[in-house]
This record gives structure tokens, C-alpha cells and sequence, in this order.
């Protein structure tokens, strides 16, 4: 009797070492991108005496009420120069569109950014928050703007592109090989012994019971 009761106990033991296994792998899948995206958010601490010296220098961009107002799509009214470019070369390269829709959205785009002009001017910021020695950059519409609002047609168009941005980034990103962690053979393998652990638990279990 007590040699069965020392076989149920060491089954047991048994069992929830292999449970405890199964949830090793999930834990070495963790997403180390997500942890590094999160923390380079945060501020960059160098050596800090005071409760504002020490911090990198923070250039903050300052994005006037006028910018907003006139169109839920003003991050695309923003752009400098060169993000202008890039965004009529994604156009270019996007996939799911014609050559007749991408010359028509190139166009319809620079006559938005011709006649909505954005007026920018950077000053030097504090030594303290929110800059810590950085500079500020603000931004509002210029006074020569066609509208204070984007028309209907116009905000279409915005949402256009967006969408078409956003669907073309999926797309890309799913089509990267190791992107998709299930494509993973490493996350393969965790998961097919991960099965056999459990499987084998769920033997000893009925084992127990039986005794």
C-alpha cells in the first residue's frame, strides 16, 4: 500500500514537471522587438544628477490646432520634402493598384500639398522638459492655404493613400520570410515536443487514477 502511495506521488511529481516544460518554449518565443520598440520610446537617460540634467537632448515637433482641423489625415500634410518623395515612390512600388490609379493619386497628391502648404519654424528649447537643450520645431498651415479645410473630395484622396499604405506594409510584412513566427521551424520544433510532453502527462494522469 504504501509503495503504491509512493508511486502515485512520484507519478504526480512527475506529471507537473512536464506540464511546467510545456510552457518553456512559450516563454523562449518571446518577441524581443516589442521590448526593444518599447523601451526606445522611453527617454534616454545619460548620466543623470538632477531631475532635468543628464537627459539626451529631444528635438519635439510642435503640430499646430490649424494642421489638425483641416484634415484627420494631416500627418500626410507634414511631410517635409523628402517624405513627400518617399511616399510618391511607395506609390510607385505598390502592388494592388494600376499604372493609370498611381499617376492619378501622384498627381492629385502634389496638387494637395501645393494647396495646403505647411510653414515651419525651429527655435532652440530649455535645458529642462520637455527638450532638455533639443529644439522645437512648430508647424502650422500657411496663411496662402487654398482652405482651413481639406474638401471631401480631397480627404478621399488622403484616405486613399493610407489605406493603400497600410494594405501594401501587410503585405510586405507577411511576405518576409521569419516575419510570421508560426513559419519559425525553431517554433515547429518547440511545438511538436511541447505535444509529446503533454501527451505523455496526460498518460501518467490516467495512470494514477487507475492505481
Amino acid at each position: 500500500m504504501k509503495m503504491k502511495k509512493g508511486m502515485r506521488a512520484f507519478c504526480l511529481l512527475l506529471v507537473m514537471i512536464l506540464i511546467g516544460s510545456i510552457f518553456v518554449p512559450a516563454v523562449s518565443s518571446y518577441d524581443y522587438n516589442d521590448s526593444y520598440k518599447l523601451n526606445s520610446e522611453l527617454m534616454t537617460q545619460i548620466d543623470p544628477k538632477t531631475d532635468t540634467e543628464g537627459y539626451a537632448a529631444v528635438d519635439v515637433i510642435n503640430i499646430d490646432q490649424s494642421i489638425k482641423d483641416a484634415t484627420p489625415y494631416y500627418n500626410l500634410l507634414i511631410l517635409d520634402d523628402e517624405g513627400k518623395q518617399n511616399h510618391i515612390k511607395d506609390i510607385e512600388l505598390n502592388t494592388l493598384i494600376s499604372s493609370e490609379e498611381k499617376a492619378s493619386l501622384k498627381k492629385d497628391l502634389n496638387t494637395i500639398w501645393e494647396n495646403y502648404p505647411i510653414v515651419s519654424e525651429t527655435v532652440k528649447g530649455d535645458i529642462g522638459y520637455p527638450t532638455y537643450g533639443g529644439t522645437i520645431t512648430k508647424m502650422k498651415l500657411s496663411e496662402s492655404a487654398k482652405n482651413t479645410r481639406l474638401s471631401y473630395e480631397e480627404n478621399k484622396i488622403l484616405e486613399r493613400h493610407q489605406y493603400l499604405m497600410n494594405e501594401e506594409y501587410k503585405l510586405t510584412k507577411t511576405g518576409l520570410p521569419g516575419n510570421n513566427q508560426t513559419d519559425n521551424p525553431e517554433n515547429k520544433k518547440s511545438s511538436g515536443f511541447s505535444g509529446i510532453i503533454a501527451i505523455m502527462a496526460v498518460a501518467l494522469f490516467i495512470l494514477i487514477i487507475k492505481k
